[in-house]
């Protein structure tokens, strides 16, 4: 076992190992939203066709700041490691990237989940150890003894998961031209992963109903006779809160829907309860910032004294 041990070790070193490759396909890096708060870049890596994602973690503000400003000096380096390939070959397959800034030669190195076969050379060694050397029995765990899943897997969800605050002016139009809104509210937004994010709602709505006048003031038209009447201007204002759901396409466009209960003031009607809806598509990530510029629809729901127009406009978070 000892003439065998340093043939052992060699392929293991191939097998899990780091090399660079002669092969001439680049890997193009890109960025999410940075989350200075928690010193952590999310980067996007494409290489042959597929996409990796990862989380560049830095060590100061003051570094994240000057290498976030030089961000076009990243580069990312695949490495490549050795697997068996029938009975007496061998091939690359990927491990994983050095992710170098040129700037400060500082270096991460992102290991990618890969399938690959193991020399049977390795197999046939530990086998053969174990069989020597075998391993005592385990006394059984105690339920005391029992902790929470800890594995790298769920580690890498738990610290996919983004939360960052956005604050937003929403204006629009209703559908029957003659309607204004404006809504700005808060919202506290969790990103899970690339694709998927929920978030929770609060803010106030102000609407501004039959701005023109569908009824004629006083007048005299060409035949001498008059005619009067008064303006039906009115105008809510909803104090409201709730949640909702970000869809993201990809590193820019994404979708959303919302859902809020709201309580109206209203000045010709009496107070009261309503629902409120909000859904669109957006840009999000604008300028590598979590700003955002949103196309909505916005309609007020379950309001049992006055009949309520929905509205269109375009919305501004940042």
């Amino acid at each position: 076992m000892k003439a065998l041990e340093p043939l052992y070790k060699r392929l293991q070193k191939y097998s899990n190992g780091q090399y660079t490759s002669t092969n001439t396909a680049k890997a193009v890096i890109s960025f999410g939203e940075r989350n200075i708060d928690h010193l952590r870049l999310p980067i996007y890596i494409k290489y042959n066709g597929k996409k990796y994602s990862f989380d560049y973690k830095f060590g100061s503000v003051e570094e994240f700041r000057t290498m976030y400003e030089t961000r076009g000096s990243f580069k990312a380096i695949p490495l490549f490691g050795a697997e068996a390939k029938g009975s007496s070959h061998a091939q690359s397959y990927l491990t994983g990237f050095n992710v170098v800034h040129l700037g400060n030669n500082r270096t991460q190195f992102f290991k990618v989940d890969a399938d690959y076969n193991i020399f049977p050379e390795i197999v046939e060694y530990e086998k053969m150890l174990e069989v020597l050397n075998p391993k005592p029995k385990e006394e059984p765990v105690k339920k005391s003894e029992i902790k929470r899943h800890t594995s790298d897997t769920y580690s890498r969800y738990r610290n996919s998961i983004d939360h960052f605050m956005l604050y937003g002016v929403y204006n629009g139009l209703g559908f029957d031209i003659d309607s204004y809104m404006v809504d700005i509210d808060a919202q506290l937004h969790f990103k899970f992963g690339d694709w998927f994010g929920i978030y929770f709602n609060g803010g106030f709505f102000t609407g501004f109903y039959d701005l023109g006048y569908n009824k004629k003031s006083d007048y005299y038209d060409y035949y001498g006779s008059s005619s009067s009447s008064t303006s039906t201007e009115s105008s809510d204002f909803i104090l409201h809160a709730g949640m909702g759901i970000d869809l993201y396409f990809n590193d820019i466009s994404m979708m959303f829907v919302e859902a809020n209960a709201g309580y109206v003031w209203s000045s010709d009607y009496f107070n009261r309860f309503v629902l409120l809806a909000k859904a669109g598509i957006g840009l999000h990530s604008i300028g590598n910032t979590k700003m955002r510029l949103n196309l909505f629809i916005e309609h007020t729901f379950l309001d049992l004294v006055k009949k309520q127009v929905p509205f269109f406009g375009v919305g501004f978070q940042f």
